[in-house]
This record gives structure tokens, sequence and C-alpha cells, in this order.
């Protein structure tokens, strides 16, 4: 059987495993089967679908092995890429995990020679507005939905909607902006955006720019802010692949970033930082 028929039947075999589980979920609220009658569907229908995926995935990751020579995490990169549903799966878990490392109050990269530098002030006001509106949604609900089961559901569904928009915010302050080890890199929420060494920085200014209060990519310039001005400018000696967090159609083919315009909470912290570290890197450069 050939990759794509396998892709293909794993995505037919996972579908039906969702309509088949929908559908007598439903059926079960409206009350035309009973729990005894959802439990042999269950048992005759579903699990069976649910084995027939497992052996069907472990099927595709073996070919997949055995065709790329790919292991661990380079093996899930690959299938997250070639499954859209697998990558959104994987982001979500990511994005619910930086609560987590947000309650234990740790941050991603930073420690050692590493300093982190905040993006994600001014943010607060997204889930404060989501916060509201599930509360109102919620009350609206239980006005007009008649049905109990039906209100629950809405409300599970509202209150994991506003976790997920916690969970972005959260992100974005668990993963900063990282300076240090020869490197600067540029992070926007678990994504890494830019990575580059600090010896193709040609000039990091402290400069407010209020042009753009969203991510863009134009040109060779990219612009990493949210719902802010820009406060700081880098230029690079050469242009580097960059990530900009914007959609695929507002994305130049082939983009590459000679000049970055960011938000920073710490501005000048953060040009001091680099400057420091890139002045080091250049010293130990003439040293040796």
């Amino acid at each position: 059987m050939t990759s794509k028929t396998l892709r293909l039947t794993h995505r037919i075999v996972v579908s039906l495993i969702l309509v088949v589980a929908a559908s007598v979920l439903v059926l079960h609220l409206a009350g035309v089967i009973s729990r005894s009658v959802m439990l042999r569907l269950f048992l005759t229908v579903e699990l069976p679908l649910i084995l027939a995926a497992l052996l069907v995935s472990l099927w595709r990751v073996r070919q997949i092995r055995r065709a790329t020579g790919l292991r661990g995490a380079a093996l899930v990169a690959l299938l997250q890429y070639e499954e859209p549903a697998l990558r959104a799966a994987m982001s979500e878990m990511r994005t619910l995990m930086s609560l987590v490392t947000l309650i234990r109050g740790r941050r991603n990269g930073v420690g050692g020679d590493a300093q982190g530098f905040s993006y994600a002030k001014g943010s607060m006001s997204v889930p404060i507005v989501m916060t509201v509106l599930t509360v109102l949604e919620a009350a609206l609900m239980h006005l007009l939905v008649p049905w109990a089961w039906v209100r629950i559901v809405l409300l599970v569904v509202a209150i994991y909607a506003l976790v997920l928009v916690l969970g972005v915010l959260a992100s974005r302050v668990v993963n900063p902006h990282l300076v240090g080890g020869e490197r600067l890199i540029l992070k926007w929420g678990h994504k890494t955006v830019l990575d580059i060494p600090l010896s193709n920085v040609e000039t990091i200014t402290a400069v407010s720019n209020h042009t753009f209060t969203q991510p863009a990519a134009e040109n060779d310039r990219m612009v990493l802010t949210s719902l802010t001005s820009t406060n700081v400018r880098i230029t690079l000696m050469e242009p580097v692949q960059a990530f900009p967090p914007v959609s695929k159609r507002r994305l130049p083919s082939g983009f590459a970033a000679r000049e970055v315009l960011l938000y920073v909470a710490d501005p000048n912290g953060f040009v001091r930082a680099a400057s420091e570290y890139q002045q080091a890197g250049i010293a130990d450069e003439a040293q040796a």
C-alpha cells in the first residue's frame, strides 16, 4: 500500500470515528437511543474503528520511518506537515502546556547566557474582553436555549475557547525573545520567528514607529507586534530566512528578512543586552 493510499485510509477511518461518535451522542441526548444501545454501538462499531485507526497509524509511521529514516522530533514534524489535523492538535497541546509553564513561573530558554525579553505587555485586553463575552454568552444561553444538555455543551465549548485564548497569551509570556550565547532568537508564542548569530546584526536601536500595530511581512521587512507600536529596529548585514506570524497569502514567496521592527516591553534593556553580547563576541574573535 502506497503512502498516499495509507494517508487517505487513515483520514477516512478517523472521519468515520468522529461522525459515528457525534451521531451516537446526539441520538442519546435527544432520547432516541438508550445507554445500553449506545454502549452496544460503541463496542460493535466505534471500538473496531478505533482499533483500525491505530493499526493504520502504526503501519503508516513504520512506512515513513523506512522510507525516510527519520526518528523522534523529525518524524513528528513530518507527520505534522502531512496532517493538518495533527498539526492543529499539537499546536493546541503546546498552547495548553504554556498555561502550565506560566503557572509554574518558568520561561522557556531563559537561563545561563540567555536573557529573556517580554513582548506580551498590552495584550491583556483580549482575555478581558473574551471573559466578559463568555459570561454574557452563558447568560444568553441560559435564557434562550430550552434544552439543558445543549446549554451545558455550549457552555463547555465557550469555556474551552476562553482557555485556549488564555493559552495563546500565556505562550507569548513563557516564550520571550532570547538574547545570549552569541545568538538572537525572536519568538512568537511557541514559534521561532528568527534565529540568527549576533554577528549578522548590523544595527539595533530603540526607536518608536507607529505605522504598524500587527505582524507584517513586506519586501525584506518583518514586523513583530500586536495591538501596539513597535519600539525596536534591527537591520541585518545579510538577509536570512524568517517565519513571520502572518497568513500564507500575505507572506511573500521565499521571504527573507533584512530589517525587523518589533515591540519589546524593555526596549533599552533589549538593545543594551544585544549590543553587549555582540561586542563580547567580537572581542572573543579578536583574541582567537
